[in-house]
């Protein structure tokens, strides 16, 4: 009810508001339960959720770059700050959100999301074998054998010979690819 004033009640509420596509009164109870605990990041992701959901994305990042501070770059929010990041359309914001991107991939590898906005800030940024190699990644994490092949075999093509990058590209292709069949077919339909 309207009259539980308590934080978990308020926090519901806000949640319930957000749900029902009410911006207005979902973010002016965040706002009250950020000023009642300002040192709790998940008040502040949960503005930034709310605003980035709502097509607010560069309103997103400082509640969301707040909520990183806060919770001592918690992956998962660091991952919904990089997403904010890249959706502002902002180039400046690039380096920042691989710089996000690359803290999450470092605790959480698995994390195919990461890799999938990492090929995307890789690509804008025009590092396109660091996009690739990313995107081998993501397909390689969500159990596309074939596109991760085939994103292996373009970051090989674009990574320079025997840096880390490169090697990891060996390593995808050989789990994918151990025959080499799929770096045969590559070859061949490769422009002269």
């Amino acid at each position: 009810p309207e009259t539980d004033t308590s934080i978990a009640a308020r926090y519901a509420r806000a949640i319930a508001y957000y749900r029902d596509s009410q911006l207005d009164p979902a973010l002016e109870i965040i706002k009250g339960l950020i000023a009642d605990e300002p040192e709790n990041p998940y008040f502040e992701e949960l503005e930034g959720q709310v605003l980035l959901e709502f097509g607010r994305a560069a309103d997103a990042v400082p509640p969301l770059q707040k909520s990183v501070d806060l919770s001592g770059g918690a992956p998962l929010i660091r991952l919904l700050l990089a997403h904010a990041m890249i959706e502002t359309g902002d180039p400046a914001m690039l380096e920042p959100a691989k710089a996000n991107l690359i803290g999450v991939l470092s605790r959480e590898r698995g994390n195919s999301s990461a890799w999938r906005f990492r090929a995307i800030v890789e690509s804008r940024l025009g590092n396109e074998g660091e996009a690739s190699l990313s995107q081998a990644e993501y397909s390689l994490l969500s159990g596309d054998r074939q596109a991760a092949s085939y994103h292996a075999v373009q970051a090989e093509r674009k990574l320079e010979k025997g840096t880390a990058t490169w090697l990891r590209s060996q390593d995808i292709l050989q789990a994918t690819d151990p025959d080499g069949q799929d770096k045969k077919n590559a070859e061949k339909d490769a422009p002269k």
